[in-house]
């Protein structure tokens, strides 16, 4: 059966993921991690694409990543290859390294590529590896924490939560204690936890700009307000009622904003 082709995304964005043949271990110890990151670096070097996650598990790896020329497909081919050749040589073992094609996720919006952040760098607590997100060294949860550290990982998205850096580092600290859904299946399909709304009412409205409510709603940016209600409507399904429930207060007053004329 013929392979079916990649899905597309204007954004460029996609969550990679590469599993280990048979799930088996495709990283033994530190040198095989330091090895595969020195390749990814060598590929957002050659600038066809950018890195903005990554989490290295024992046995498979997830990537955020910015095609910016068409450069995937063979960036992720020229990493694969390479780190495959390094692994069986040093392990003296032969056959396939990874399992299949890797598998890739399009992203057609800031919230989706939030949650995708989520997801990866939580993947090792989920998995029982560590306590905390902070705790595991081989994500690049501490390059959102901390800026200023050299690495080839990109983290500007942090831009876009707040408008000073020191803001935007709290709020990506808040969302990382929130936990992100299995898949972003889930969050296109609307299966959202009334935990996983709050998480993309409070992103979307540090976007916009607005600190907080104060009272049920606020004079000033109220327009703000109502295109934030309006895109996570239409976006993500979620209801009136559930906005309202959020929000604090009722959902009449919820449906009366989302009929508004922008």
């Amino acid at each position: 059966m013929p392979r079916t082709a990649r899905q597309k995304t204007e954004s460029g964005h996609y969550h990679i993921m590469t599993r280990g043949n048979e799930r088996r271990n495709i990283f033994v110890d530190d040198d095989d991690r330091r090895h595969y990151l020195a390749l990814l670096t060598r590929q957002v070097r050659k600038g066809t694409i950018k890195v903005l996650a990554y989490c290295l598990m024992d046995n498979h790896i997830h990537l955020l990543i910015k095609d910016t020329e068409d450069g995937l497909v063979p960036a992720m081919r020229s990493i694969g290859t390479a780190y495959a050749v390094y692994f069986n040589e040093k392990y003296s073992r032969s056959g396939h390294l990874f399992q299949n094609r890797y598998k890739s996720e399009s992203i057609d919006n800031e919230t989706y590529l939030f949650t995708a952040l989520r997801y990866i760098h939580q993947n090792p607590v989920k998995a029982g590896m560590c306590l905390g997100v902070a705790t595991y060294p081989w994500s690049s949860d501490r390059f959102y924490r901390n800026p200023s550290l050299n690495t080839f990982v990109n983290t500007d998205i942090l831009l876009s939560i707040a408008g000073t850096k020191e803001k935007a580092i709290s709020e990506y600290c808040k969302l990382m204690e929130i936990e992100a859904p299995q898949a972003l299946a889930d969050i296109q399909a609307g299966r959202l936890t009334q935990k996983e709304i709050a998480q993309l009412v409070r992103l979307e409205l540090a976007k916009a700009g607005i600190d907080g409510l104060e009272g049920p709603w606020i004079k000033e940016g109220k327009e703000k307000l109502v295109r934030v209600l309006k895109f996570l409507h239409r976006e993500y399904g979620i209801s009136g009622q559930k906005l309202a429930l959020e929000l604090g207060t009722s959902k009449a007053t919820v449906q009366r904003l989302l009929v508004r004329d922008d």
